[in-house]
This record gives C-alpha cells, sequence and structure tokens, in this order.
C-alpha cells in the first residue's frame, strides 16, 4: 500500500492534492466552514477515506487541517482520541506551544550535552547550542512577562526582534551600522 501512494505522489504536480486529503479538507471544511461544527470525530474522517487518520492517514489529515487553517484563517486543535475541534482559544494555544518548546529546548541541551562526555565541541555545535540556549531563555514561563509589562507601558501591540533582544539585555550584530529590522 505504502509503494501505491508514493506512485501516485509521483503522478501529481508539486502543489496538488491526493484524493484522500482533498476530501479530508472537504469534510471539515463543511463541517467547520458552512455548517459551524466545533468538532469532527476522527472516526468520521476515518470513514470519509476508509482509512484510520491517526495511524496510516495522519499525514494527510495534517494536510488537510493545515489548508483549512490556512484559507479559512481558523485555528483547529486535535482532541485526544476524539477527532478536530475549531477552536478560539488562540491564547491557551500559544500558551501550550510556547511551554512545549521550553520543554523540548531543556531536553534536548541536556540529552545532547550528556552524550558529548568530554568529547570536543566542533564550532557548528556550538552554535547548535547556543541557539537552543537563547530559545530556552526566551521560551522560559517568565520570558512573556517582561514583554507583556513593556508592551503595556508604550501601548503597542507587539515589539521589533531587535527591541526585543534589547530588553533581554542581548545585543544583536548591526551589520554596516543598521538594524536587520530596518532593512
Amino acid at each position: 500500500m505504502a509503494e501505491k501512494q508514493k506512485t501516485e505522489a509521483k503522478r501529481r504536480g508539486p502543489f496538488e492534492l491526493s484524493s484522500d486529503a482533498r476530501i479530508l479538507y472537504n469534510v471539515l471544511e463543511k463541517a467547520f466552514i458552512k455548517e459551524g461544527k466545533t468538532l469532527v470525530t476522527y472516526t468520521e474522517l476515518s470513514a470519509a477515506i476508509q482509512r484510520d487518520v491517526q495511524k496510516e492517514a495522519r499525514g494527510l489529515l495534517g494536510t488537510a487541517r493545515r489548508l483549512i487553517e490556512n484559507q479559512h484563517k481558523v485555528l483547529l486543535e486535535a482532541v485526544m482520541n476524539t477527532g478536530i475541534q475549531k477552536s478560539e482559544e488562540t491564547e491557551g494555544a500559544m500558551d501550550r506551544g510556547h511551554a512545549h518548546i521550553h520543554r523540548t529546548s531543556r531536553k534536548l541541551i541536556k540529552r545532547v550535552g550528556n552524550a558529548m562526555n568530554g568529547k570536543p565541541v566542533t564550532a557548528s555545535l556550538g552554535a547548535k547550542f547556543s541557539t537552543m540556549n537563547a530559545i530556552t531563555l526566551f521560551s522560559g514561563p517568565k520570558a512573556p512577562q517582561k514583554l507583556i509589562e513593556t508592551l503595556e507601558q508604550r501601548k503597542l501591540k507587539e515589539l521589533s526582534t531587535a527591541e526585543t533582544l534589547r530588553l533581554f539585555g542581548v545585543e544583536r550584530d548591526k551589520p554596516n551600522g543598521k538594524d536587520e529590522d530596518s532593512k
């Protein structure tokens, strides 16, 4: 079956959806956009393409879901072992993603650091450690508070990258004397 999918993918153009992804897209669009439902079950989605969307057709569902989100400007979230729901909880989604990134970066630094076991650190690996440390710093649970206070004081919706870095005591490289944000 996997060989059949590869063959089918080769015949399509570079941005053409597979028939199953298109079917899933249509099911999600009909339910969330046209009918105003808030949940579509995995059972409904699997029945539409006669394949399990939690297992072998997971990627197809992901494609359909991203297309719905991008084209209709909605937030769709997975509900464990239930289905896909339309959500208005943008703040909660951002909180969960923020925590996930922080946890993942912290764990990766620890795992790779432990595996180094006295081996020399190359420039490439050192750069990657530095990047992950910065991600850990900026995704920490207390990091947003400093930004919230600054945004509220200045009555802004968001800060530029350069200003955010300055707020955390980081000076950005300024090629040719200019901020990258001012290009």
